[in-house]
């Protein structure tokens, strides 16, 4: 995956927040607490940049001359192609923080951290198997991504 494209999720990421981290308001009982805290923004960010990596080493993984190794995951592209991969993460994590957006607007901010959390770990997860493939031996220890048989 290029630079520019790593550049790209985080240009999404950073207008996504723009203003508004550190927009005071004054809080009333019938208006939902303010999303963006410092602990979901570090969730947020952390998302991001797992999500960036992720794509990074699917994309380098599926590119391999080796054609050894496929995706399992149903819903992400299944080609070396930078461009799905950089706009399936990005719709994913734009899924993500609507879905927290809107459990904290309908006053359900600690769903909206879970669901943040939840994604972050599954994230981790997914970068994880991504750096436990060894395409040299053809032999997979990690789960996302495995070998064809």
């Amino acid at each position: 995956m290029r630079l520019t494209s790593l550049a790209t999720i985080a240009l999404v990421a950073t207008f996504t927040l723009h203003g508004k981290v550190g927009s005071a308001q004054e809080h009333r009982a019938d208006q939902p607490t303010k999303l963006i805290t410092p602990f979901t923004l570090s969730l947020f960010s952390a998302d991001a940049l797992l999500r960036s990596i992720d794509g990074y080493t699917t994309v380098k993984n599926l590119g391999n001359s080796c054609a050894c190794v496929h995706e399992t995951n149903p819903m992400a592209p299944h080609s070396a192609s930078v461009a799905k991969q950089v706009a399936f993460q990005a719709g994913a994590l734009a899924a993500t923080y609507g879905t927290a957006w809107l459990l904290n607007h309908y006053h359900h901010p600690k769903l909206a951290r879970v669901v943040l959390m939840i994604d972050v770990a599954n994230e981790a997860r997914s970068v994880v198997g991504n750096y436990r493939v060894d395409t040299s031996t053809n032999y997979v220890t990690g789960k996302q991504l495995s070998n064809r048989r």
